[in-house]
């Protein structure tokens, strides 16, 4: 205020001039509204509209009815409050609901609603007759918001609902936003989800108006049965982002907008934010300030694979149909507690290195991968290194080199076309460093037994030792690698460093050494074979 008065009277004209006009385009869609009025909850000073946030206000203002997945703490229920004030600014006859999985929950972004309109001069000059009504009776209480409007409109402007509620109280609605009405609980078994669809059906779409009407569910998935994909798959228009800055839309029919460009790497309807670019190895995340790639790295060392994906990159496992199991993972995890990723190796136990080879494959963004481990007297595996990169030709082969000298590893190379003169070259340079070709096939890659398959058979069995620390968690290569297992799909992509501990895995089925059978025994005659398998 004390600025505002110290300027001339021209200046302060000038001021509320270029306010005014910023009211007013506040007035035009809700990613303006968002800029002109929201602020940062603790410091209170004005939020500027990132990408990813006028992205989403944009989508949901194209598609009435629509299915919006986003990373946790990525703003949704933030944007989605702002949106519930712009559509009640724009028509204060209308009536709407913020449902959540319970009533307490839907009634923190009401709050926010509440207090916006009795306390944010901005929001009266983007909308001057917003305010609350003064009528005897209407509401004004955390779930029941009346705002100011003829007379005879049963039913309050705005309630919060809750799954826990059963019913949504009133009349026909002209909007409902659901906002997180999906958790742990209600989308764990089939029956629960089962339930929060029939209450979506009949009572959600009953409750709301014809074809003028809004229904924007915004959610982090839970599931891929959850209501999220049960609306996408019936045809919902829906948009998916990931805390990396992966963008996808489905049943848009065409719908384009300024802020995204296509995702050239990727097939589908895969895009990235364009403010992003020139971003041509696709490091920038979704949000940069909020989520830089350090603290990406910091949540996804805290929570188990499966968990970050599901929280942060929007992606679900079905646990059902999955070829590698999440409790097989934490047995072989229990196995190695306390233990780390090694620098050498120099015990007496048989020790192998696989190595996927990024020369020659389709993409910049592929890399090689090495994965050794060591052959315990029970055929366990304890994981012993994990090292992925991209790197030039000169430097794989030095590579390959220290790793047989670094863990006295025999190392299995993959040896397809465009990757066989690696294998030469490394030859050529030690001819005393065991390696040892490799053609992979889709076939031999799906075998049910000797594929990729096979290494979950494993670790089902417990065969597999994973170093972690006393809580569980993974050193970042090792984490990769459990993602890619936990991740694997047949006929799709399989990732680098799956692949390099595939074909470790397939040299020591080579030397002689198969799984172990839980308890500790050997699957096969392997002990005492020694130096007399090593040519293999």
């Amino acid at each position: 205020m004390s600025s505002f008065a110290s300027l001339s009277p021209v200046e302060q004209q000038t001021a509320v001039t270029r306010l005014l006009a910023r009211g007013a385009e506040a007035r035009k869609n809700p990613a303006t509204f968002f800029g002109f009025v929201m602020r940062e909850e603790r410091t209170q000073t004005p939020i500027r509209v990132v990408p990813h946030q006028r992205l989403l206000l944009e989508f949901v203002w194209a598609h009435p009815r629509c299915v919006v997945r986003m990373p946790a703490g990525s703003s949704k229920t933030y944007c989605m409050a702002a949106l519930t004030m712009f559509l009640l600014g724009r028509d204060r006859t209308v009536r709407g609901a913020i449902l959540s999985a319970t009533q307490a929950q839907a009634s923190k972004p009401l709050g926010m609603v509440r207090d916006y309109i009795e306390q944010r001069p901005e929001i009266k000059i983007a909308f001057p007759a917003l305010r609350r009504s003064h009528r005897v009776g209407d509401s004004w209480t955390q779930i029941s918001l009346t705002v100011d409007r003829p007379a005879g409109i049963r039913d309050a402007s705005l309630m919060a609902v809750g799954l826990d509620s059963a019913v949504i109280p009133g009349s026909r609605l002209d909007w409902i936003i659901v906002d997180d009405v999906l958790n742990q609980e209600n989308t764990s078994t089939r029956a629960a989800r089962d339930k929060v669809a029939e209450f979506f059906d009949s009572t959600v779409l009953s409750r709301v108006r014809g074809s003028d009407s809004r229904l924007v569910v915004t959610n982090t998935p839970w599931d891929k049965d959850d209501l999220t994909y049960r609306l996408e798959a019936g045809g919902w228009p829906t948009l998916t982002m990931d805390l990396e800055g992966g963008i996808h839309l489905s049943n848009c029919d065409g719908w384009d907008s300024d802020e995204i460009v296509p995702w050239p790497e990727k097939a589908g309807e895969w895009y990235r934010l364009a403010s992003h670019e020139p971003d041509p190895k696709r490091e920038t995340p979704l949000w940069p300030a909020r989520f830089p790639q350090s603290e990406i790295d910091a949540l996804r060392a805290s929570h188990l694979p499966h968990r970050f994906q599901q929280l942060f990159m929007s992606q679900c496992r079905d646990e059902m149909s999955a070829r590698c199991k999440i409790d097989w993972i934490e047995h072989c995890k229990a196995a190695g507690r306390g233990t780390t990723l090694v620098s050498e190796y120099k015990g007496g136990n048989p020790t192998v290195t696989g190595v996927d080879l990024a020369v020659g494959k389709t993409t910049a963004h592929d890399s090689t991968a090495f994965f050794t481990f060591e052959i315990l007297p029970s055929g366990k595996r304890r994981i012993l290194d994990i090292d992925v990169g991209q790197w030039d030709a000169p430097t794989i082969v030095a590579k390959v080199i220290a790793k047989h000298r670094t863990f006295n590893s025999i190392i299995r190379v993959e040896s397809n076309a465009a990757q066989a003169y690696i294998l030469q070259f490394v030859r050529a340079a030690n001819a005393n460093v065991p390696v040892k070709a490799h053609t992979t096939t889709a076939q031999n890659k799906a075998h049910l037994d000797f594929g990729i398959e096979g290494l979950f058979v494993e670790l089902q069995n417990g065969n597999w030792i994973i170093p972690c620390d006393a809580t569980g968690r993974c050193a970042k290569p090792v984490q990769e690698w459990v993602k890619s297992c936990l991740d694997y799909e047949p006929g799709k992509h399989v990732d680098d460093v799956l692949i390099a501990s595939w074909l470790a895995r397939e040299q020591a089925r080579a030397l002689g050494y198969g799984s172990a059978m839980r308890g500790g025994a050997q699957s096969n005659s392997t002990r005492g074979l020694g130096q007399s398998i090593m040519s293999r």
